[in-house]
Protein backbone atom coordinates (compact mmCIF):
# COMPACT_ATOMS: atom_id res chain seq x y z
CA UNK A 1 0.00 0.00 0.00
CA UNK A 2 1.04 3.28 -0.84
CA UNK A 3 0.61 5.41 1.84
CA UNK A 4 2.01 8.70 0.44
CA UNK A 5 -0.26 7.91 -2.33
CA UNK A 6 -3.26 7.93 -0.18
CA UNK A 7 -2.61 11.16 1.67
CA UNK A 8 -1.65 13.05 -1.17
CA UNK A 9 -5.00 11.58 -3.41
CA UNK A 10 -6.93 12.42 -0.15
CA UNK A 11 -6.07 15.93 -0.22
CA UNK A 12 -6.73 16.85 -3.58
CA UNK A 13 -10.42 14.99 -3.15
CA UNK A 14 -10.94 17.53 0.09
CA UNK A 15 -9.65 20.08 -2.21
CA UNK A 16 -11.66 19.53 -5.54
CA UNK A 17 -15.06 18.52 -3.61
CA UNK A 18 -15.02 21.52 -1.22
CA UNK A 19 -18.81 20.30 0.01
CA UNK A 20 -16.90 17.21 1.79
CA UNK A 21 -15.80 20.37 4.23
CA UNK A 22 -19.11 21.00 5.26
CA UNK A 23 -19.81 17.28 5.99
CA UNK A 24 -16.21 17.08 7.45
CA UNK A 25 -17.99 20.13 10.07
CA UNK A 26 -21.20 18.09 10.84
CA UNK A 27 -18.74 14.68 11.23
CA UNK A 28 -17.22 16.70 13.98
CA UNK A 29 -20.01 17.63 16.08
CA UNK A 30 -19.69 15.81 19.45
CA UNK A 31 -16.46 15.22 18.41
CA UNK A 32 -14.98 16.72 21.43
CA UNK A 33 -17.14 15.73 24.50
CA UNK A 34 -17.16 18.55 27.16
CA UNK A 35 -18.75 18.16 30.59
CA UNK A 36 -21.46 20.06 31.98
CA UNK A 37 -20.60 21.43 35.83
CA UNK A 38 -23.32 21.14 38.48
CA UNK A 39 -22.73 23.13 41.84
CA UNK A 40 -24.44 22.18 45.24
CA UNK A 41 -24.78 24.55 48.28
CA UNK A 42 -23.13 23.20 51.38
CA UNK A 43 -25.09 23.62 55.03
CA UNK A 44 -23.23 27.24 56.12
CA UNK A 45 -25.85 30.34 56.54
CA UNK A 46 -23.40 32.99 55.78
CA UNK A 47 -25.49 35.44 53.74
CA UNK A 48 -23.91 35.98 50.26
CA UNK A 49 -21.90 39.02 50.72
CA UNK A 50 -20.21 37.11 53.48
CA UNK A 51 -18.53 34.70 50.30
CA UNK A 52 -16.61 37.69 49.53
CA UNK A 53 -15.04 38.21 52.69
CA UNK A 54 -10.74 38.08 53.10
CA UNK A 55 -8.10 38.41 51.20
CA UNK A 56 -9.96 37.78 47.52
CA UNK A 57 -10.60 40.62 45.28
CA UNK A 58 -13.15 39.87 42.28
CA UNK A 59 -14.23 42.24 39.59
CA UNK A 60 -16.88 44.27 41.04
CA UNK A 61 -19.40 43.03 38.04
CA UNK A 62 -17.98 39.48 38.59
CA UNK A 63 -18.48 39.69 42.47
CA UNK A 64 -22.15 41.27 41.82
CA UNK A 65 -23.15 38.49 39.41
CA UNK A 66 -22.20 35.78 41.91
CA UNK A 67 -24.08 37.37 44.50
CA UNK A 68 -27.52 37.59 42.17
CA UNK A 69 -26.79 33.64 41.43
CA UNK A 70 -26.01 32.83 45.18
CA UNK A 71 -29.65 34.96 46.42
CA UNK A 72 -31.59 33.09 43.91
CA UNK A 73 -30.75 29.53 44.10
CA UNK A 74 -31.14 30.11 48.17
CA UNK A 75 -34.53 31.13 47.39
CA UNK A 76 -35.61 29.20 44.93
CA UNK A 77 -37.78 26.21 45.76
CA UNK A 78 -37.13 22.32 45.06
CA UNK A 79 -39.81 21.30 42.71
CA UNK A 80 -38.28 24.13 41.02
CA UNK A 81 -34.75 23.18 41.17
CA UNK A 82 -35.89 19.42 39.86
CA UNK A 83 -37.40 21.64 37.11
CA UNK A 84 -34.97 23.10 36.14
CA UNK A 85 -32.66 20.41 35.91
CA UNK A 86 -35.05 18.13 34.27
CA UNK A 87 -35.30 20.89 31.43
CA UNK A 88 -31.76 21.10 31.31
CA UNK A 89 -30.72 17.49 30.74
CA UNK A 90 -33.38 17.55 28.07
CA UNK A 91 -31.52 20.22 26.44
CA UNK A 92 -28.78 18.12 26.64
CA UNK A 93 -30.28 14.85 25.51
CA UNK A 94 -31.83 17.00 22.53
CA UNK A 95 -28.56 18.61 21.77
CA UNK A 96 -26.99 15.16 21.91
CA UNK A 97 -29.17 13.72 19.72
CA UNK A 98 -28.80 16.63 16.92
CA UNK A 99 -25.05 16.12 17.62
CA UNK A 100 -25.01 12.33 16.69
CA UNK A 101 -27.30 12.54 13.55
CA UNK A 102 -25.20 15.38 12.29
CA UNK A 103 -22.01 13.47 12.69
CA UNK A 104 -23.42 10.24 11.10
CA UNK A 105 -24.45 12.33 8.21
CA UNK A 106 -21.12 13.94 7.98
CA UNK A 107 -19.07 10.54 8.60
CA UNK A 108 -21.45 8.86 5.93
CA UNK A 109 -21.30 11.32 3.51
CA UNK A 110 -17.14 11.31 3.51
CA UNK A 111 -16.81 7.81 2.90
CA UNK A 112 -19.79 7.86 0.27
CA UNK A 113 -18.01 10.89 -1.48
CA UNK A 114 -14.91 9.44 -1.44
CA UNK A 115 -16.38 6.52 -3.16
CA UNK A 116 -17.93 8.66 -5.90
CA UNK A 117 -14.96 10.66 -6.40
CA UNK A 118 -12.79 7.05 -6.82
CA UNK A 119 -15.71 6.08 -9.35
CA UNK A 120 -14.92 9.18 -11.77
CA UNK A 121 -17.65 11.20 -10.29
CA UNK A 122 -16.55 15.01 -11.48
CA UNK A 123 -18.86 17.06 -9.26
CA UNK A 124 -20.71 16.36 -5.70
CA UNK A 125 -23.64 18.41 -4.85
CA UNK A 126 -25.19 18.55 -1.00
CA UNK A 127 -28.32 17.35 -2.01
CA UNK A 128 -26.76 14.02 -3.70
CA UNK A 129 -24.70 13.12 -1.01
CA UNK A 130 -26.70 13.64 1.36
CA UNK A 131 -29.34 11.73 -0.41
CA UNK A 132 -26.69 8.72 -0.94
CA UNK A 133 -26.22 8.66 2.77
CA UNK A 134 -29.29 8.66 3.72
CA UNK A 135 -29.71 4.22 3.37
CA UNK A 136 -26.52 4.01 5.70
CA UNK A 137 -27.93 6.55 8.22
CA UNK A 138 -29.60 4.08 10.84
CA UNK A 139 -26.90 1.40 10.39
CA UNK A 140 -24.41 3.96 10.81
CA UNK A 141 -25.51 5.29 13.86
CA UNK A 142 -26.93 2.02 15.42
CA UNK A 143 -23.37 0.81 14.98
CA UNK A 144 -22.06 3.24 16.69
CA UNK A 145 -24.45 3.24 19.69
CA UNK A 146 -24.10 -0.41 20.03
CA UNK A 147 -19.97 0.37 20.23
CA UNK A 148 -20.21 2.92 22.88
CA UNK A 149 -22.46 1.16 25.26
CA UNK A 150 -20.04 -1.65 25.12
CA UNK A 151 -17.28 1.11 25.61
CA UNK A 152 -19.24 3.03 28.61
CA UNK A 153 -20.15 -1.17 30.16
CA UNK A 154 -16.40 -1.92 30.11
CA UNK A 155 -14.99 1.31 31.34
CA UNK A 156 -17.43 1.31 34.33
CA UNK A 157 -16.10 -2.76 34.77
CA UNK A 158 -12.62 -1.30 34.77
CA UNK A 159 -12.55 1.53 36.45
CA UNK A 160 -15.25 0.93 39.33
CA UNK A 161 -13.30 -1.99 40.56
CA UNK A 162 -9.72 0.74 40.30
CA UNK A 163 -11.38 3.42 42.22
CA UNK A 164 -12.33 0.86 44.91
CA UNK A 165 -8.75 -0.42 44.69
CA UNK A 166 -7.19 2.87 45.01
CA UNK A 167 -9.02 3.85 47.79
CA UNK A 168 -8.59 0.37 49.84
CA UNK A 169 -4.73 1.12 49.37
CA UNK A 170 -5.46 5.16 50.44
CA UNK A 171 -4.22 5.84 46.56
CA UNK A 172 -0.89 3.92 47.27
CA UNK A 173 -2.31 1.65 44.86
CA UNK A 174 -2.87 3.72 42.07
CA UNK A 175 0.97 3.92 41.40
CA UNK A 176 1.09 -0.09 40.69
CA UNK A 177 -1.74 0.61 38.31
CA UNK A 178 0.04 2.56 36.12
CA UNK A 179 1.90 0.09 33.76
CA UNK A 180 -2.24 -1.01 33.00
CA UNK A 181 -2.96 2.41 32.26
CA UNK A 182 -0.18 3.00 30.11
CA UNK A 183 -1.22 -0.54 28.31
CA UNK A 184 -4.60 0.85 27.37
CA UNK A 185 -3.55 3.81 26.02
CA UNK A 186 -2.46 1.90 22.73
CA UNK A 187 -5.63 -0.66 23.15
CA UNK A 188 -7.60 2.64 22.62
CA UNK A 189 -5.91 3.92 19.95
CA UNK A 190 -5.99 0.50 17.99
CA UNK A 191 -9.56 0.10 18.66
CA UNK A 192 -10.34 3.36 17.39
CA UNK A 193 -8.75 1.82 13.61
CA UNK A 194 -11.08 -1.09 14.31
CA UNK A 195 -13.59 1.23 14.78
CA UNK A 196 -13.08 3.50 11.71
CA UNK A 197 -13.01 0.25 9.10
CA UNK A 198 -16.25 -1.35 10.92
CA UNK A 199 -17.41 1.70 9.52
CA UNK A 200 -15.75 1.53 6.35
CA UNK A 201 -17.32 -1.73 6.05
CA UNK A 202 -20.79 -0.90 6.51
CA UNK A 203 -20.82 1.69 3.99
CA UNK A 204 -18.38 0.24 1.13
CA UNK A 205 -19.41 -3.23 1.12
CA UNK A 206 -23.24 -2.58 2.08
CA UNK A 207 -23.56 -4.27 5.71
CA UNK A 208 -25.77 -4.68 8.42
CA UNK A 209 -24.30 -4.18 11.71
CA UNK A 210 -23.01 -7.14 12.66
CA UNK A 211 -21.31 -8.30 9.65
CA UNK A 212 -20.01 -5.01 9.21
CA UNK A 213 -18.24 -5.70 13.03
CA UNK A 214 -17.22 -9.07 11.89
CA UNK A 215 -15.93 -7.74 8.61
CA UNK A 216 -14.02 -4.20 10.06
CA UNK A 217 -12.36 -6.93 12.34
CA UNK A 218 -10.92 -9.23 9.53
CA UNK A 219 -9.98 -6.14 7.31
CA UNK A 220 -8.33 -4.85 10.87
CA UNK A 221 -6.69 -8.08 11.47
CA UNK A 222 -5.47 -8.82 8.24
CA UNK A 223 -3.83 -5.53 7.30
CA UNK A 224 -2.56 -4.59 11.19
CA UNK A 225 0.78 -3.44 9.77
CA UNK A 226 -0.68 -0.68 7.55
CA UNK A 227 -3.28 -0.02 10.16
CA UNK A 228 -1.24 1.13 12.71
CA UNK A 229 1.56 2.76 10.36
CA UNK A 230 -1.77 4.60 8.83
CA UNK A 231 -2.95 5.49 12.08
CA UNK A 232 0.24 7.13 13.64
CA UNK A 233 0.30 9.46 10.34
CA UNK A 234 -3.16 10.25 10.70
CA UNK A 235 -3.71 10.52 14.29
CA UNK A 236 -0.51 12.41 15.29
CA UNK A 237 -0.69 14.08 12.49
CA UNK A 238 -4.51 15.50 12.91
CA UNK A 239 -3.37 15.98 17.03
CA UNK A 240 -0.61 18.30 15.72
CA UNK A 241 -3.22 20.09 13.57
CA UNK A 242 -5.68 20.28 15.88
CA UNK A 243 -3.82 21.93 18.35
CA UNK A 244 -2.12 24.44 15.79
CA UNK A 245 -5.86 24.97 15.46
CA UNK A 246 -6.65 25.53 19.17
CA UNK A 247 -3.59 27.67 20.05
CA UNK A 248 -5.64 31.22 19.17
CA UNK A 249 -8.18 30.11 21.99
CA UNK A 250 -5.28 29.63 24.08
CA UNK A 251 -4.09 32.73 23.70
CA UNK A 252 -7.46 34.30 24.47
CA UNK A 253 -8.13 32.49 27.73
CA UNK A 254 -4.68 32.12 29.17
CA UNK A 255 -4.15 35.98 29.55
CA UNK A 256 -8.11 36.09 31.19
CA UNK A 257 -6.66 33.30 33.93
CA UNK A 258 -3.76 35.20 35.19
CA UNK A 259 -5.37 38.50 35.31
CA UNK A 260 -8.00 36.83 37.65
CA UNK A 261 -5.18 34.67 39.72
CA UNK A 262 -3.48 38.25 39.61
CA UNK A 263 -6.70 40.46 40.59
CA UNK A 264 -5.82 41.93 43.61
CA UNK A 265 -6.73 45.25 42.81
CA UNK A 266 -9.15 47.36 41.74
CA UNK A 267 -7.32 48.58 38.52
CA UNK A 268 -6.35 45.35 37.41
CA UNK A 269 -9.61 43.87 38.37
CA UNK A 270 -10.88 46.44 35.56
CA UNK A 271 -8.09 45.26 33.25
CA UNK A 272 -9.28 41.66 34.16
CA UNK A 273 -12.68 42.82 32.46
CA UNK A 274 -11.59 44.33 29.72
CA UNK A 275 -9.67 41.22 28.55
CA UNK A 276 -12.90 39.74 28.76
CA UNK A 277 -14.64 42.03 26.88
CA UNK A 278 -11.77 41.71 24.10
CA UNK A 279 -10.85 37.98 24.52
CA UNK A 280 -15.36 37.02 23.84
CA UNK A 281 -14.44 39.62 20.95
CA UNK A 282 -11.84 37.50 19.43
CA UNK A 283 -13.34 33.87 20.16
CA UNK A 284 -16.48 35.27 18.30
CA UNK A 285 -14.36 36.00 15.08
CA UNK A 286 -12.38 33.10 15.47
CA UNK A 287 -15.30 30.50 15.76
CA UNK A 288 -16.29 30.26 12.79
CA UNK A 289 -12.58 29.97 10.92
CA UNK A 290 -12.11 27.44 13.89
CA UNK A 291 -15.02 25.48 12.63
CA UNK A 292 -14.32 25.50 8.90
CA UNK A 293 -10.62 24.30 9.77
CA UNK A 294 -11.68 21.55 12.15
CA UNK A 295 -13.97 20.72 9.12
CA UNK A 296 -11.36 20.49 6.77
CA UNK A 297 -9.31 18.14 8.88
CA UNK A 298 -11.75 15.87 9.78
CA UNK A 299 -12.79 15.31 6.29
CA UNK A 300 -8.86 15.03 5.12
CA UNK A 301 -8.60 12.10 7.93
CA UNK A 302 -12.06 10.57 6.87
CA UNK A 303 -11.39 10.29 3.15
CA UNK A 304 -7.83 9.06 3.74
CA UNK A 305 -9.13 6.00 6.19
CA UNK A 306 -11.44 5.33 3.19
CA UNK A 307 -9.01 5.56 0.63
CA UNK A 308 -7.08 3.18 2.93
CA UNK A 309 -10.00 0.87 2.71
CA UNK A 310 -10.22 1.07 -1.01
CA UNK A 311 -6.78 0.64 -2.02
CA UNK A 312 -6.94 -2.35 -0.19
CA UNK A 313 -10.26 -3.97 -1.59
CA UNK A 314 -9.81 -2.51 -4.89
CA UNK A 315 -12.43 -4.63 -6.25
CA UNK A 316 -15.12 -2.78 -4.46
CA UNK A 317 -14.95 -0.05 -6.98
CA UNK A 318 -16.26 -2.54 -9.35
CA UNK A 319 -18.70 -4.20 -7.39
CA UNK A 320 -19.96 -0.98 -5.72
CA UNK A 321 -22.77 -0.43 -7.88
CA UNK A 322 -25.18 0.27 -5.12
CA UNK A 323 -23.93 3.84 -5.26
CA UNK A 324 -24.61 5.66 -8.44
CA UNK A 325 -21.36 6.43 -9.55
CA UNK A 326 -22.39 8.29 -12.30
CA UNK A 327 -21.36 11.88 -13.03
CA UNK A 328 -23.74 14.38 -11.03
CA UNK A 329 -25.57 16.98 -14.38
CA UNK A 330 -24.14 20.41 -13.61
CA UNK A 331 -26.79 22.83 -12.03
CA UNK A 332 -27.83 25.49 -14.50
Amino acid sequence: MDIGEILTRAWKIIWKFKILWLFGIFASCGQYSGGSGGGSTGGSHNSPSNLYTGNVNLPPRLKLFIQQASTFFSNIETWQIIFLVSLAFIGLFILWLIAISLRTIGNTGLVVGTLKAEKGTESLRFGDLFKSSLPFFWRVLGLNILINLVVIVASLLLVIPLIIFTIGTLGIGLLCLLPIICILIPIGYLAQIYIIQANNALILENLGIFDSLSRGWIFFKENIGNMIVMGLILFIGAGFLGLLIALPILFVTIPVIIGFVAGASAEISQLVVGTLLAGGLCLVIYLPILILLQGILKAYTRTAWALTYLRLNPDLLETNQYIDSEPLPETT
